[in-house]
């Protein structure tokens, strides 16, 4: 496993700075000081590799939920820290981390990964239910559907960062975060328990 996340990480680094397109795995490669037979034992094609960045950036978003979990905030805070990290983490993979966001997610749709996965729906889920035992998100609905509108949300905000490389990501994510936050909350009429 050690080859395989030096390979990883040497990937996102040259596809941050130089770009998808133009990175061959020789560079890839070189980066990671492994030979190329190394590369294709680990990943026999150049999209096995993104669906694996794909895998990785759900687990990081996992981590992301569950981190904002421990803390004692509101679901408001929770999602604009969660919304806010999961952005800064692409931003800080380089110049050219628009074009590896976009050949990730498109790997990941093509695979049929971005549908069900149910790690990170179940992450939300965790999240919304957190909330609901706190009193700040509405109990008339369900857990899994408020779930959707929060990750429907972040898809959005992540189609329309990668296709504007000046989209303001940082402010949006936090005003997205906070319309959520609003929209999930208990109004007076909430008098139906979760069904």
């Amino acid at each position: 496993m050690e080859t395989r996340g030096k390979i990883l990480a040497a990937a996102a680094e040259v596809f941050g700075h130089q770009g998808v397109k133009v990175t061959t795995v020789l560079e890839i490669c070189e980066q990671a000081d492994v030979a190329q037979q190394t590369f294709f034992n680990h990943f026999p094609t150049k999209g096995e590799l993104f669906l694996e960045m794909g895998r990785m950036g759900r687990e990081f978003l996992i981590t992301l939920v569950d981190s904002a979990l421990d803390r004692e905030a509101s679901t408001t805070a929770r999602l604009e820290e969660i919304f806010t990290g999961l952005f800064a983490a692409s931003i800080d993979v380089g110049p050219m981390h628009h074009e590896l966001v976009i050949e990730v997610s498109q790997g990941a749709q093509a695979a049929g990964l971005d549908e069900a996965n149910p790690r990170l729906r179940d992450a939300f889920i965790r999240l919304v239910r957190a909330g609901q035992a706190q009193g700040d998100v509405t109990r008339a609905h369900r857990a899994v559907e408020l779930t959707r509108i929060l990750g429907g949300s972040l898809g959005a905000l992540s189609n329309e960062w990668t296709s504007d490389p000046d989209f303001p990501v940082n402010r949006r994510a936090r005003s997205l975060a906070r319309v959520l936050g609003d929209l999930v909350r208990p109004r007076d009429e909430d008098t139906h328990p979760e069904r």
